[in-house]
């Protein structure tokens, strides 16, 4: 780690890169390791691979430390969790949308191995993996991600929270682009029903979009009453 450092220092990345990943291999496989070396290692090696411009490596080598990881080590999972999602952040304000989604994927994956996959972490990384793959206009990623993030919602905060009816607008306007009417309607209708009830039985004036869009889809479809989606598609 010293060599490491010292290259690092003298500004010799390649150099650098070389010892600091031959002292993880050594750290990784050694008893009792302490995470705090392993953890600078990894921002050390992906600081250079991030600042070379080499993405895929730094995903590759994110990949592999997941791989690495033993039951019990939620320290270095959450490490890696923070680190990718903190660079799929800036690369999403890059408009590097490609590279944002890899460490996105990354991120929640780190998430669930040091969280467990219902953790309210893996919910808010699968957010904004939704948000990048419908900005990429992968309709059909976002609609299956959109769906795990609607069943945990719905687990975590309850069938009619306030956050069920936001999942179901947006997976009703991913299915209407779609082109699939029947299950757009059926997201509007219940994402209705939960505002309405939320408001006290009056209709959800206060999101003419969605009583808009539902009524175009009934009309669309010939519909008198569509039926209300269950709590999974």
């Amino acid at each position: 780690m010293e060599l490491a450092a010292r290259a690092f220092q003298q500004d010799n990345w390649n150099e650098g890169l070389i010892f600091s990943q031959e002292a993880y291999l050594i750290l990784a496989e050694a008893p009792g390791r302490g995470h705090a070396q392993i953890n600078r290692l990894v921002e050390e090696i992906t600081t250079f691979l991030i600042e070379k411009g080499r993405l895929q490596e730094a995903c590759g080598f994110f990949s592999a430390s997941l791989a690495g990881c033993r039951p019990g080590e939620a320290a270095k999972y959450l490490h890696i969790a923070a680190l990718t999602d903190r660079l799929g952040n800036a690369l999403y304000q890059m408009d590097d949308l490609g590279g944002a989604r890899a460490f996105y994927r990354l991120a929640v994956s780190a998430y669930e191995k040091a969280l467990g996959p219902q953790d309210r972490q893996v919910l808010y990384g699968l957010q904004k993996l939704v948000g990048l793959l419908y900005h990429q206009g992968d309709l059909d990623q976002a609609r299956s991600t959109l769906e795990r993030v609607l069943a945990l919602d719905e687990k975590i905060f309850g069938a009619d929270h306030p956050r069920v009816a936001a999942d179901l607008s947006s997976l009703g306007r991913i299915l209407r682009e779609m082109g699939d009417l029947r299950n757009a309607a059926a997201c509007y209708a219940r994402a209705a029903a939960l505002r309405e009830a939320a408001s006290g039985g009056e209709p959800p004036g206060g999101h003419p979009n969605l009583a808009a869009d539902l009524a175009g889809l009934i009309q669309a479809l010939g519909l008198k009453q569509p039926a209300v989606i269950g709590h999974s598609m």
